[in-house]
This record gives structure tokens, sequence and C-alpha cells, in this order.
């Protein structure tokens, strides 16, 4: 009984031994500050006026940790992007260990630009084709893709002419954009054989 107490007591030593040298040793990485942000700000956007809040919001979890700041980029009125010192942590939950910037520069400007779409060139499509377009969804940083149902072989060639005349329409803004689409048909019955 005495060897299972000594043991355990060891054990303990040991584990607040190496938290302590977790502690120590910058396993605890902390968020980035407001110049490091602004200078990956300025580095992605060069030339271009940046003002970033002041203020921030900070949301902690087991996983991950965000600090999230406001900005606004000359060139693009319309618009308030956000950007995020992030803190991700490794199976063993409060080892955060990875930390990185970014920002939603993209999603803010694609949906935009998909919204303005909706009110002016969408309007002057054909009712078969304008059914098969659906706004764009997102999370807080990232745009996700955009889903086409199609139900005859006719709408896979007009979900084409739509992706085209989108892009074209979005070409118009300075846009690194990965924007994707997924087309989905459902087959059923004696089509399924082609």
């Amino acid at each position: 009984m005495m060897k299972i107490r000594t043991i355990l007591r060891k054990c303990f030593l040991w584990a607040v031994a190496v938290l302590g040298i977790c502690l120590l040793s910058g396993c605890f990485p902390g968020f980035n500050s407001r110049d490091e942000v602004m200078a990956y700000l300025k580095k992605k956007y060069p030339d271009r006026q940046i003002v970033l809040s002041q203020k921030y919001k900070t949301r902690r979890g087991l996983m991950e940790d965000w600090r999230i700041w406001s900005f606004t980029l000359s060139g693009n009125p319309k618009d308030t992007f956000q950007v995020a010192s992030y803190i991700q942590s490794y199976p063993v939950p409060m080892l955060k260990t990875e930390r990185s910037i970014f920002d939603n520069f993209e999603k803010v400007v694609v949906l935009r630009r998909s919204r303005e779409f909706e009110q002016g060139p969408l309007r002057t499509l054909d009712a078969p084709t304008r059914r098969l377009w659906h706004s764009f969804s997102s999370s807080e940083f990232w745009l996700k893709p955009l889903y086409i149902d199609l139900e005859t072989v006719d709408d896979v060639w007009r979900a084409e002419h739509l992706i085209d005349l989108f892009e074209q329409f979005l070409s118009e803004e300075i846009v690194e954009s990965d924007t994707r689409y997924f087309l989905r048909m459902y087959i059923q019955g004696p089509c399924y054989a082609l």
C-alpha cells in the first residue's frame, strides 16, 4: 500500500514539473499584438490606407482561441472586414501551440458582390436560370461553397452560364477569389444508368 502511494505521489510531482516546464518554455503562446496584426495587414494590402479598430473581441475555447479586430481599407468604402489572431491547440487541451493571423477580405467582398449580383444581372436572366441561384453562406471568416441543385440536363448549361456571369461580375473587384460551386443532381429510376 505504501509503495502505491509513493508511486502516485511521484507521478503527481512529475506531472506538475512537466506542466511547469511547458509554462516556462513558451508552450502557451499569447495572441499576436495589435502591432503584429497591423504589420500583417500592411504586408497583405500594400499601398492602401488601413484603419484597424482599437477594440477587439476575445473568444476562448478548449481547442482554439480568437482575438478579432475590425478594419477598413481604402478602395473598399462599402466594406468592414475582420482580422483575427488565432491560437490552435493540439489534442492535449490547454497546450496552445500554433498561432496565426488571417482576415476575411475575400468573404466580405464576395458576399457583397453576390447581393449586388442578385439586385442587378441576376434579374435579367430567365426564370429557370434564376431558380438555380442561392445565396452564399459563410462562417465568421470563411465563405462556404454555393450549392446549385440541378433537376434537368439543361440545368447543367444554365448553371455554367450563371457561374460564368457571376465570376465576370466578381472580377470587377480586386479579389483573389477561391469561390467554390457545388453542382448537385439527384438521379433516380431509369436515368441512373446514364
